[in-house]
């Protein structure tokens, strides 16, 4: 997954034998064979249901996944990521991976500048999680889409949602960001895989 696709599919798991809760321990297993497992909301869950719970993306507080919406393409604050199916959808509920990697590249060798911006902090809606304490305002943080660490491309394409409202809360239009034409963006160094895939 680091060094190749950047995805693993596991097909065959016999869900049908399983309780919820068993199929819970059988998740926790395989998740914690990709690293430490770590909360991704204000209640310190460290499995979250992806599933319509009736509530409206107008209260700041609800996420995405407690919705009947859709999402946009996005990648969540961690380095892995692990899904599991307990049942497929009676409609919908498709899967889109998307590598910002190779968008990058695009983007890199047809739109420099539009790359120059995303290595500038934007302004992003927090959903009322909790964040740092020296952070400027706990209603939205700042996070550029692209960034090097340890020689490795990293990034962090936000929900275009998250990106209106974080610039709402803050003041911030769009022309506000990126205007510093944030850091000299380097060429990704590393093997090359298609930009989008769909998963059904």
């Amino acid at each position: 997954m680091e060094n190749g696709r950047g995805f693993v599919l596991v097909r065959g798991l016999p869900m049908e034998r399983y309780t919820k809760d068993d199929a819970a321990i059988v998740f926790w297993g395989l998740a914690c064979h990709l690293g430490r497992v770590v909360s991704q909301n204000r209640y310190g869950d460290l499995i979250g249901h992806v599933r319509d719970a009736g509530l409206d993306m107008k209260d700041p507080s609800v996420r995405f996944y407690e919705t009947r919406l859709s999402q946009d393409v996005h990648n969540d604050l961690s380095d892995w990521i692990s899904l599991m199916c307990l049942r497929q959808a009676k409609s919908e509920g498709v899967s889109t991976l998307a590598s910002a990697a190779a968008i990058h590249d695009v983007m890199m060798a047809e739109r420099p500048d539009l790359v120059r911006v995303l290595y500038e902090p934007l302004t992003i809606d927090r959903r009322n999680e909790p964040g740092w304490p020296e952070e400027e305002s706990p209603l939205h943080y700042r996070l550029p889409v692209f960034t090097w660490f340890r020689e490795r491309l990293t990034t962090a394409p936000p929900a275009q949602d998250l990106l209106r409202d974080g610039r709402a809360a803050s003041g911030r239009g769009a022309a506000d960001e990126g205007a510093g034409r944030g850091p000299r963006p380097a060429a990704r160094r590393g093997p090359t895989v298609p930009a989008c895939r769909t998963i059904s």
